[in-house]
């Protein structure tokens, strides 16, 4: 009985494995005729231009293919080897299946493109453009994607060209509804001298289309440009004339209430008008762009915050400006501080500026806090701008002489006599501009001033004296930019500059601490930040000359060929070079700090002997006449070294003691080199390693010795 179940069981298990390899392969046959068909139709409509394509019954044949390959797989992945269908049979039909697959994966991406570029003409046709601009935009990511197949390549080449001239024709439909909308224009009025008149006109018949025109804009990659020009224009033709001339603005709807038209009458010869004049103009200007232009796109996003995220601060440089206030008078100061507030907060509340978004908004919110204090703020500025190269000595606000001998501190025990009387030794001193001491008394009698006014004025003046940090760290790369790029004095005084007011700022914590800004009970606003970005410029500034000089020198080395032929030029070159190291000691010995001095001469002095040690390494073969060359020049280079540079300064130099153990090498003879190598424990090791110190042999000596050395090492 069991053996007749068992048979029965195997009989439809064979009979579900035909099945199944009947289906597979009639879904290969139908794979291979519907890509051909597919294929054959696309290339006509969009390759040969011949005959229109009507894609729904391929996109209803794909669906069913693809449902049944879907089904097949799962079905074949169920499988397992039987008695009556084999291993070789069940890898043969999942070969199969992959290369159904391979079809689908090919037929997906024409129905996708040809579906969706279909898709696109009709609503174009039918003039729904927000829906074709979709469609249009999923089809550029669909043609971003590699071709499946290098067989298909030709036909999304195709499809490409036809989107590129559908996407023309809905941008142009787009831009011309734009225009419909809101227009600008400027012309001269004749009947008047001087007198040029500007209208930006809005059709009140056609905006309920703007939001769909400037959604769809979104799909094609054309909102943001056409958004920026529309600014650029506001600025250029509106506000910019509202602050330099004598102007009238008005609106006026036309008689058939199909017109909302703001015209603004520009006296251009006339003189700048108050800055009230030019704050109520402009509000009329906003208040005309809110009632008319200024719709939703999205969740707190309307167009004239779009506007705004191109034209905020240049707006608010244009019409905020310091010599807009008359400081000596402090009632009219007062009143136009305040009159600012409140426009700043209109703005804010139309939705121009937005300080909810800190890259959109913050620096709007520090030019209106600048306004508060604005003549503080000149004062500092023109301290900025004193002479940077009159300068004065000071000590550091921190010690260096932990920072330079903190490697000390690694040795066991206690320090010796001799490294505690080198401690004291150190120089102490460095120079700055006298501007930026002059500066930071400045900031010293500002918070003291702080410390005497009650809470609110005292947190203002703490805000004006964070601006005045911040305005520094603005102003220094662009007023030094040209300077320092060609003057190692001016770079190091720079450097000094933002060191030591770095950590003149830093020091202010703990005297003003109770008296900075609170944002939670336990959360201060200190200068900390605006230290270390002070720092970070100075730093920037000297490391970028430092890198320039290093960089220089390093091609100058290469350029000269060193051979015995031109030994003399490339003796003259790096000696030159030296000189001019001699020269950045000389500018920068006594005007950096010793600690920063000593690492900076390091670095160059380390860079110029790598390079020239490695030069020396890789020449190809090294003549006797060129031997005794190097020997001499290395021995004059090092005495050279020693007798212009301390010990300090020289300690931090690498790549001298490998220049050393190589003119050990080029002075001395077999046995002398084998010794003192001593199988890698003898003193060439030290600084030497084997694969140099045997290029250098093979470079010096002929055939018969040099292997005897090299057999020796």
């Amino acid at each position: 009985m069991s053996s007749f179940v068992a048979q029965v069981l195997a009989e439809r298990e064979r009979v579900k494995m035909e099945d199944l390899e009947k289906e597979s392969y009639s879904l290969l046959n139908d794979a291979l005729s519907l890509k051909h068909d597919y294929m054959e139709a696309l290339e006509s409509h969009y390759v040969k231009l011949m005959k229109p394509l009507n894609s729904t019954p391929y996109l209803v044949s794909f669906q069913s293919l693809h449902n049944s390959c879907r089904a097949v797989s799962i079905s074949l992945q169920e499988v397992q080897p039987t008695p009556s269908f084999s291993d070789v049979q069940l890898e043969t039909l999942s070969a199969t299946i992959e290369e159904v697959k391979g079809y689908v994966c090919i037929l997906k991406q024409l129905t996708d493109l040809d579906s969706t570029l279909s898709s696109a003409k009709t609503n174009y046709e039918n003039r729904n453009l927000l829906e074709s601009a979709r469609n249009l935009g999923l089809c550029r990511t669909l043609l971003s994607e590699e071709a499946s197949s290098e067989e298909i390549v030709e036909i999304i080449e195709s499809i490409k060209r036809d989107w590129t001239n559908l996407c023309g024709a809905v941008m142009y439909e787009l831009t011309n509804m734009w225009r419909e909308y809101l227009s600008f224009k400027d012309r001269p009025r004749s009947s008047v001298k001087n007198l040029k008149v500007v209208q930006l006109n809005v059709c009140l018949k056609k905006k309920a289309q703007f939001l769909l025109v400037v959604e769809a804009m979104k799909f094609l990659d054309l909102q943001d440009h056409t958004v920026k020009t529309f600014g650029s224009m506001l600025l250029q033709h509106v506000f910019k004339p509202l602050v330099e001339h004598d102007c009238v603005v008005k609106k006026e709807v036309n008689a058939s209430m199909s017109m909302m038209t703001l015209e603004i009458m520009i006296q251009e010869n006339s003189v700048s008008p108050t800055y009230a004049i030019v704050l109520h103009n402009c509000r009329r200007v906003f208040e005309y762009l809110n009632e008319n232009v200024n719709p939703e796109i999205s969740e707190n996003v309307n167009f004239l915050n779009m506007v705004g995220k191109f034209i905020d601060r240049k707006f608010c440089q244009l019409a905020f400006k310091m010599n807009f206030f008359d400081s000596k008078d402090i009632e009219k100061f007062s009143s136009d501080v305040y009159s600012t507030e409140n426009f700043k907060k209109y703005l804010h509340e139309i939705g121009f500026i937005r300080f909810d978004i800190p890259s959109q908004g913050q620096h709007i919110h520090e030019m209106f806090d600048y306004l508060k204090n604005c003549t503080i703020l000149e004062e500092a500025s023109c301290i900025m701008h004193k002479k940077i190269f009159e300068t004065v000595l000071v000590h550091p606000i921190f010690s260096p002489k932990y920072q330079y001998y903190r490697s000390l501190f690694k040795k066991v025990g206690p320090l010796s006599k001799d490294d505690l009387e080198k401690w004291d030794k150190i120089p102490n001193q460095l120079r700055i501009s006298k501007s930026t001491q002059d500066l930071m008394d400045k900031i010293s009698h500002l918070l003291e001033q702080a410390i005497t006014k009650d809470s609110f004025e005292c947190v203002r003046q703490m805000y004006t004296v964070k601006n005045i940090f911040d305005m520094y760290a603005i102003l220094l790369p662009e007023e030094c930019r040209e300077l320092t790029d060609n003057s190692a004095h001016f770079s190091a005084i720079i450097y000094n500059n933002c060191t030591h007011f770095c950590e003149w700022i830093i020091s202010l914590g703990p005297k003003y601490r109770d008296y900075f800004p609170r944002m939670s009970k336990n959360s201060v606003v200190t200068f900390s930040q605006e230290a270390i970005t002070i720092q970070c410029a100075g730093k920037h500034i000297f490391q970028k000359y430092v890198k320039s000089q290093i960089s220089h020198l390093m091609e100058v080395i290469n350029e000269s060929e060193l051979s015995g032929k031109n030994f003399l030029k490339h003796e003259e070159t790096l000696k030159g070079c030296i000189r001019t190291i001699e020269t950045l000691k000389s500018t920068w010995e006594n005007v950096l700090a010793y600690h920063v001095y000593v690492k900076t001469m390091g670095e160059i002095l380390s860079s110029i002997m790598k390079e020239w040690t490695m030069k020396i390494l890789m020449t190809g073969k090294i003549s006797q006449d060129l031997a005794v060359y190097l020997r001499v020049l290395i021995r004059d280079v090092l005495k050279r070294l020693n007798s212009k540079f301390n010990d300090d300064e020289l300690s931090v130099v690498q790549y001298l003691d490998k220049l050393k153990s190589i003119r050990v090498v080029l002075e001395g003879s077999t046995f002398e080199i084998i010794h003192k190598w001593r199988k890698g424990e003898g003193p060439l090791a030290e600084s030497l390693t084997a694969d140099e110190l045997k290029k250098l042999v093979r470079s010096l000596f002929e055939a018969q010795e040099m292997v005897y050395i090299l057999n020796n090492l």
